[in-house]
């Protein structure tokens, strides 16, 4: 038993490796430690129940040192056949129309995150959408909320027009130049109803635009929700 259930946690381990850091601290910041980890942890069970087959094909050792390292061994193995390329999708061969780069990635375990993160991103955007919508239509329309991530984005945007690339830099800094006039527009008290209106909806739409397409961990807007 001990040999199985090394195996399967190293298996776990050792997928867990293949999502990125800066990208799982943008589903949890937006979705809650909770909604979070509940997902990723049925996302768990395919290098769990791989890690505990590739055990059972294992000899039965008798010290705890070898029934570990023996463990360790299999969750390597099963790690490794989640890996690879299913047979007849070899790089360079025809496989309906893939190209040798998406053909590299065609293996259990890139196709288990792959359809993680597509979950996680669809999951994040209606998460951040209500989130928007509600400082949008806030019933005392106070804009503050929205300003006050407008202001937390700026900011990012401001550091990335100065270090980022060239290419980075100025669209970094072309953004921050709408954001901008978008926020003296909300925050204009002789503007109109309409104008103002307007200026909240467009801001919270590049705003929504931003956190999405760049996956910025910032805090979640709703008071209620943070700290989670």
């Amino acid at each position: 038993m001990l040999t199985i259930g090394v195996s399967a946690i190293s298996a776990w381990i050792l997928s867990e490796f293949s999502l990125d850091s800066d990208q799982a601290a943008f589903w949890r910041r937006w979705l809650g430690r909770f909604s979070y980890w509940w997902r990723r942890a049925l996302y768990a069970v395919i290098p769990l129940g791989t890690g505990m087959v590739a055990a059972m094909f294992l000899r039965p050792a008798d010290s705890v040192g070898q029934q570990i390292f023996q463990g360790f061994v299999g969750g390597c193995a099963a790690t490794g056949a989640l890996r690879v390329t299913p047979p007849g999708l070899a790089p360079g061969r025809s496989a309906r129309g893939q190209t040798p780069d998406q053909v590299k990635a065609n293996s259990v375990l890139t196709w288990m995150h792959k359809r993680a993160i597509e979950r996680f991103d669809a999951l994040t955007r209606r998460k951040i959408d209500e989130d928007l919508t509600r400082c949008r239509v806030s019933k005392d329309g106070d804009p503050s909320e929205l300003l006050k991530l407008a202001e937390e984005i700026a900011g990012a945007l401001r550091q990335e027009s100065q270090a980022a690339l060239a290419k980075q830099r100025e669209r970094s800094a072309r953004v921050l130049v709408q954001l901008n006039a978008l926020m003296d527009e909300v925050g204009d008290p002789l503007a109109t109803e309409s104008q103002h209106n307007k200026a909240v909806f467009s801001t919270a739409e590049l705003l929504r635009e931003e956190l999405c397409a760049r996956r910025w961990n910032r805090p979640p807007v709703s008071k209620s929700k943070e700290g989670r």
